[in-house]
């Protein structure tokens, strides 16, 4: 433990920090000045320039990740009758948006190395309805795409990355959103990487889906009210399709611009500070680490450890409020798998038991701030404050 940290005092440490400045404030109140407030020229600035960072040919911005999913599964022709496997260990919009479809999310558990779905997992899922998988890159660290993309090929299933931790991430060497799949879905909520306030983006390097995300985002409308403002005819347009308000607005696309120059340092900033973690935490009993598996770079969207609660002084639930007590924000990726949160259990009939590896992080992980706002002496405090109480 390092002697000139007094564990004792209270900090304010939160888990989860905005990376706002003068530079998005000024951007948002010149497009509050401007009057146009939707659906306009920011929100393509911001399309072109994502589709740029990720070496990809098409960037589509919506009001969330869960609509950049439902929308990618939309233009795939996902409906009733048809299987979609997704991790155990993700946010319940991954499975909700192959609800939103009408067909059927189908779990494979997951990795207690580096939290991202099992290969035999996925395998074993795989049925004659089986029509996609959506893999997620947990916390920043991109799934095994190559042994993802060979089962694809192999069962003829179309692939949708949930990219919604992994803005930049690489997977030998190549970025997450460039690599040979369908489409990735980036998510912008306030504890991401990057901020519109709600907002998010299909990348694709397909036509179709990015001609169909583009429609289906507005009502099915064939034009967008900023084109239809460069014609003689501006309130003329049709309706091709039955489509969403999925949109996102000029406000949230400003931020977007004007933070997209800083995405790179930020995660630098959680890289240095995930490593720091790593050799402050390493060997202590108690406590398992994430490893990174493969050829990948990993965007640490936070450092997420597991507490064996069977060895542990204090417990992982106990933890999370001591931590809390000394002014420690933590936060839990995630309460329950998603195939035994109420809903799922009640539909599909899963019980505990059914995803082991999934089931035992979920009682055990304890997920860690790694953004700008915290000190290389705050995750000193932070690791001297937790082996204190686990050892």
């Amino acid at each position: 433990m390092n002697q000139n940290i007094d564990t004792k005092c209270i900090k304010n440490i939160s888990f989860g920090k905005v990376p706002i400045d003068e530079k998005e404030i000024d951007a948002v109140s010149e497009v509050l000045k401007s009057g146009w407030l939707a659906h306009g020229p920011k929100t393509k600035e911001f399309e072109q320039k994502f589709a740029k960072l990720c070496n990809a040919k098409h960037a589509v911005a919506v009001n969330s990740a869960t609509a950049a999913l439902h929308l990618c599964l939309l233009s795939k022709g996902l409906g009733k009758g048809d299987e979609v496997i997704v991790p155990t260990q993700t946010h319940v919009a991954t499975a909700h948006a192959v609800m939103y479809c009408g067909a059927t999310p189908k779990f494979a558990d997951v990795r207690i190395d580096n939290y991202n779905m099992d290969m035999e997992s996925v395998k074993e899922q795989i049925t004659d309805k089986t029509k996609a998988i959506i893999p997620v890159h947990f916390a920043g660290h991109p799934v095994e795409m190559n042994k993802l993309i060979s089962i694809a090929k192999e069962n003829n299933l179309f692939i949708i990355e949930d990219a919604a931790h992994s803005p930049l991430a690489k997977f030998n060497g190549k970025l997450i959103g460039s690599l040979d799949t369908d489409a990735a879905c980036f998510s912008f909520y306030p504890v991401k990487h990057i901020t519109t306030g709600e907002g998010g983006m299909v990348v694709t390097n397909d036509d179709k889906i990015a001609e169909d995300a583009t429609l289906l985002r507005a009502f099915g409308i064939d034009r967008s009210t900023w084109l239809r403002t460069q014609t003689e005819r501006p309130w003329i347009y049709h309706v091709t399709k039955i489509g969403y308000n999925f949109r996102m607005t000029e406000v949230g696309a400003a931020m977007g611009v004007s933070q997209l120059d800083k995405l790179q340092s930020l995660i630098k900033i959680r890289q240095k500070n995930a490593n720091l973690y790593e050799k402050e935490l390493k060997g202590t009993k108690a406590i398992k680490l994430p490893q990174i598996v493969g050829d990948i770079e990993h965007v640490y969207l936070f450092y997420q450890i597991l507490i064996d609660n069977e060895s542990a002084k204090t417990k992982r639930d106990e933890l999370i409020q001591k931590l809390k007590d000394k002014g420690i924000g933590t936060s839990v990726h995630y309460p329950l798998p998603v195939p035994l949160m109420p809903i799922y259990r009640e539909k599909f009939g899963y019980k505990e038991g059914d995803f082991p590896i999934g089931e035992k992080i979920a009682k055990e992980a304890l997920s860690l701030p790694v953004h700008h706002g915290i000190s290389s002496d705050d995750i000193t405090f932070i690791c001297d404050s937790i082996k204190e109480l686990v050892e």
